[in-house]
């Protein structure tokens, strides 16, 4: 059902770049393997037969991407911890429960089992996110310490938005792009080490001390090049998250009319206002929102009937 659900998603005309994005990947691994099939000269390359396990791969990967354990990987890359605090459940357990209550009741195919997670606040001088949130796939919604420190509306209307990401599965294509191709990049990398080392092995013990030196040196070139595919994968799925991004603005909006329908509306509008247009640096903030315009948020708030008002001058 679940994994159904986000192949209907890639079929919404905004998410079509996000499609060609993941063709492309399949293409990619595909040259990868057949790369290595053609460096083998044991081994005649074969075309199909790589796409077909590619393919096969990559399907693996997507389900991980999408199961908790995608989820569990995507909290450990954003530094994302239980609350543990007594001060801190104090504070967010008892909103986050009233706010998890209505919007299960108005979107009842919520998991039953959402928790919150926690991201301290950066021991680096100069490393400031802000007050902040981001939902993970079916059952994780995370946010910064500093929200914390927002008036206790404002917090309820940045949960109500985040439960309006998990109730939309806006999140499935971002775990994808980033836990997806973590995961095959860890597979291609194993590949190519013991394929390195066994190279080693067989070489050092059926050829002369300089063919063992030349599997070492083969050993050594395999290293660097899976160094340069794992620079290469970062590159590559930033670049999927800036696709998704840009191509999940209208999600945003979604998730602020939900925030709104749950009767947070006002409180949101301010907690924009107060934020601006800051755009914290990395993945988290990328995860946390696309970034469409606040006036534009706000004002499309206000077409749904939110009744604020922000006072100029005196």
């Amino acid at each position: 059902m679940y994994f159904s659900n986000f192949l209907s998603s890639l079929t919404k005309k905004n998410n079509i770049p996000i499609l060609i994005y993941l063709v492309l990947n399949v293409f990619i691994i595909t040259w990868i393997f057949y790369a290595l099939s053609s460096s083998d000269s044991t081994v005649e390359p074969n075309f199909w037969g790589c796409l077909l396990t590619s393919i096969v791969i990559y399907a693996i990967s997507i389900l991980i991407a999408l199961s908790p354990i995608g989820e569990w990987i995507l909290r450990v890359q954003n530094e994302c911890k239980k609350i543990k605090r007594k001060e801190q459940i104090a504070v967010i357990g008892p909103i986050f429960n009233e706010v998890y209550a209505k919007a299960k009741e108005r979107y009842p195919d919520l998991s039953d089992d959402i928790t919150i997670y926690i991201r301290p606040k950066s021991r680096k001088k100069d490393d400031y996110e802000g007050a902040n949130a981001f939902a993970a796939g079916r059952r994780t919604i995370c946010i910064t310490e500093e929200l914390l420190y927002q008036p206790e509306d404002q917090i309820k209307a940045v949960l109500a938005h985040e439960f309006g990401h998990l109730a939309h599965h806006d999140t499935d294509i971002i775990l994808v792009i980033t836990v997806g191709n973590m995961i095959i990049t860890a597979i291609i990398s194993f590949v190519l080490i013991i394929s390195a080392i066994l190279k080693v092995l067989f070489g050092g013990m059926s050829q002369s001390k300089d063919g063992g030196a030349v599997g070492v040196a083969g050993l050594i070139m395999t290293a660097l090049f899976t160094f340069v595919i794992n620079l290469m994968n970062r590159v590559w799925s930033q670049i999927g998250v800036w696709l998704c991004m840009k191509s999940s603005r209208s999600n945003e909006y979604l998730a602020d009319e939900v925030s709104f329908n749950l009767g947070y509306g006002v409180p949101l509008c301010e907690f924009l206002d107060a934020a601006g247009d800051y755009k914290a640096e990395g993945l988290f903030a990328a995860l946390a929102s696309s970034h469409p315009d606040t006036d534009d948020r706000i004002a499309r708030l206000q077409g749904l009937g939110c009744e604020y008002k922000k006072s100029y001058g005196k």
